[in-house]
């Protein structure tokens, strides 16, 4: 299983985060630094999507673990990675087992940002593997590569656009 997140920072409706603003995401056995409440939440969003459930998002109810010195993070049998450029922080969790590909994108559509990112994960997929791919849902809704029944994981925020499949 797999998930993904990120935050665009150059988002002009991105609201300020402070470490007040911490309890309201915050599991008390979190672990990580101040300053890092975006860090803390892509984290969370992309451990919750490595879940593959249609429940409720409660970042409330995940531990996580951060270490800011290797961009790394875990909570239970699930670990990730961020990866950080100057506008994006971006978040990958998967099971122990799985290697996760991932990819992130500038958006090129104004609208559309779903169509978008399923364009790119089906342009990467026929690059990639030779395949030709339809997108659906699997009996909870949640997205799959329907020819190869392998899992996806989405992300868009602002201008940018990302995916993530296990490693096969």
């Amino acid at each position: 299983m797999v998930g993904i997140d990120l935050v665009d920072l150059s988002d002009p409706n991105l609201k300020a985060r402070s470490d007040r603003t911490i309890p309201l995401i915050s599991h008390p056995e979190d672990v990580f630094e101040k300053n890092q409440f975006w860090l803390l939440w892509t984290a969370k969003e992309a451990i919750f999507k490595s879940y593959r459930t249609n429940r409720r998002f409660d970042p409330k109810q995940i531990p996580v673990l951060i270490d800011p010195n290797a961009l790394t993070f875990h909570s239970g049998k699930i670990m990730g990675k961020f990866v950080i450029s100057e506008n994006v922080i971006m978040a990958i969790a998967h099971h122990r087992e799985v290697n996760p590909i991932f990819k992130i994108y500038r958006r090129r559509l104004k609208f559309g940002e779903s169509d978008d990112v399923r364009n790119q994960l089906a342009a990467h997929c026929k690059r990639e593997f030779g395949w030709d791919i339809t997108i659906g849902i699997d009996a909870d809704g949640l997205p799959i590569i329907l020819s190869q029944n392998l899992i996806v994981s989405f992300t868009h925020h602002h201008n940018y656009i990302g995916f993530a499949i296990p490693n096969i």
